[in-house]
């Protein structure tokens, strides 16, 4: 490297880290903005991106078909699209900026409206909606914590799963006071939520109820406009307008794995026995691979069809479209599902680590140690690795597994990074709804 180049990565580095101690400053108390990284492993260079972004395998498809889903949503679903694959076409924020922040606990992923507006499930048993600017513009009580990450329908109807019910909400108008949407929590930047002992509203537009329904199943919706979503009995699939269970498939207890559904929509799902189950759009089973151990998670599909799923006895598995394995790699128990770009898989591991694996044979290329479980990890279109942790912290990590950046987000990441279209991340939190971003 020439010395006018080391001069601008130093400028670069410099900058960077200015940014990132200001965020621990304000809100970590041991002042610490990185997290240990493995032997040999040093901060990114624009040098070390470049080179890895040049050897890359095309992309394929990371996504799937969106027609059932609320056109042109930045992040319609957890993990971005029907795949799963968690694959943002945008570039990361630049630095560790801290954009704005609820002070409601996250309990689920965001969804994000192409406007900008991430619907959110919390802990005290709300739906919120919150602008860009930070402002909470809907809020609606619906129970106890909600653990589904809800999603977007075609119609601009937010579709999320509770104890027992399916239930559409959508956006309403003016703020009411009481418990008509209780007050979604102090926000730290943009307008507040309104008066004093007001909200808010969001509006129920249907209920459908759904036996066994409950965990953390995250609904997802085919072209077709059928919502598909885990129970206790197997695999559901339900009308996005809420009229009706169209069918149910026999796929044992699914409730904590989000389907997934591939290019030719096949739905994929895990059940608590350690399968993979696969269904046609009819319900008609397309086969099932046993594990051999339990817990199967959320599947995600890579661009050429393969299925990625984790089970508890911490094993990443490797599945053909027609369920036969390819392979299965060790990383610890992962929460959430894969990450998946062109060759390269990526997973958050509760044995604090961002694992990357070669998709063809499952071997780890690098692994980034962090302070605490890491949650769901998110690929933005520069190959950058997006994953939060139980430390407290959004990490960027290089394609390289460099550390580009941390930002200190006050509270342990709960759910996977979504993205906004303008390049905003929003971070599901137990010391809030946090934006990192421009």
């Amino acid at each position: 490297m020439s010395a006018s180049r080391r001069l601008v990565a130093l400028a670069l580095a410099a900058s960077a880290l200015s940014a990132v101690l200001g965020l621990a400053c304000a809100g970590d108390e041991d002042g610490t903005p990185f997290a240990p990284r493995e032997g040999g492993v040093t901060d990114a260079s624009p040098d070390a991106d470049a080179a890895v972004e040049d050897a890359e395998t095309p992309l394929g498809d990371p996504c799937g078909d969106t027609t059932g889903l609320l056109s042109g949503a930045a992040w319609p679903v957890r993990g971005g699209c029907p795949k799963r694959a968690s694959y943002a076409a945008r570039r990361p924020p630049t630095n560790a900026t801290l954009k704005w922040s609820v002070a409601e606990p996250a309990s689920t992923d965001a969804v994000v409206e192409g406007s900008g507006l991430a619907w959110v499930g919390t802990e005290a048993g709300r739906i919120v909606g919150v602008s860009p600017s930070g402002s909470v513009v809907a809020s609606l009580a619906l129970g106890g914590a909600i653990r589904s990450t809800p999603a977007l329908a075609a119609s601009v109807v937010v579709v999320v799963a509770t104890d027992g019910e399916l239930v559409g909400v959508r956006r309403g108008s003016g703020i009411v006071p009481g418990d008509a949407g209780a007050d979604a929590g102090a926000v730290d930047a943009g307008e507040d939520a309104g008066d004093s002992g007001a909200s808010p509203t969001a509006r129920v537009v249907f209920r459908l109820a759904v036996p066994g329904l409950g965990g953390a199943s995250s609904p997802v919706i085919g072209p077709e406009g059928l919502v598909y979503v885990g129970t206790t009995a197997g695999l559901v699939a339900a009308a996005a307008d809420g009229a009706a269970i169209r069918w149910t498939a026999d796929a044992g207890d699914t409730t904590a794995s989000s389907p997934a559904i591939g290019d030719d929509g096949t739905i994929y799902v895990g059940n608590a026995a350690g399968a993979l189950e696969a269904f046609d759009g009819s319900g008609a089973r397309v086969f099932r691979w046993e594990s051999g151990a339990s817990g199967a998670g959320s599947p995600a599909v890579g661009p050429d069809g393969t299925v990625y799923i984790a089970t508890a006895d911490g094993a990443l598995h490797a599945v053909t479209s027609d369920g036969k394995p390819r392979w299965r790699a060790t990383v610890g128990v992962v929460a959430g599902a894969p990450a998946v770009r062109a060759g390269t898989v990526y997973v958050g591991s509760a044995d604090g680590k961002i694992h990357a694996l070669a998709a063809a044979d499952g071997t780890e290329t690098w692994a980034f140690t962090t302070l605490g479980a890491v949650a769901a990890p998110s690929v933005s279109a520069d190959g950058n690795v997006l994953a939060g942790s139980a430390d407290g912290k959004l990490y960027v990590v290089a394609p390289s597994g460099l550390l580009v950046y941390a930002a200190n987000v006050r509270g342990a990441v709960r759910g996977g990074v979504s993205f906004s279209g303008d390049g905003t991340v929003v971070v599901p939190a137990g010391s809030g709804i946090v934006a990192v971003g421009p």
